[in-house]
């Protein structure tokens, strides 16, 4: 929650959907997100899709999974 940046109505998959900001510097290492999500930083935009999963590993390391 401290990394939550505000809410967004972002187009995805068709249609509006309502999706998470997150401030990267804030994320806390083993932090799990699920999608749809952005995580956001000076320079760059990640977006975590629907039906993926955004775990943050040491050093700050995104891994993305898809779900099964």
């Amino acid at each position: 929650a401290a990394a939550e940046i505000e809410r967004r109505s972002v187009y995805l998959d068709g249609g509006h959907r309502d999706t998470t900001v997150y401030e990267r510097s804030r994320l806390a290492t083993a932090t799990a997100l699920d999608g749809p999500a952005i995580i956001e930083e000076a320079g760059s935009i990640t977006l975590v899709p629907l039906g993926w999963r955004c775990l943050v590993e040491s050093f700050g390391v995104l891994v993305l999974t898809k779900d099964d």
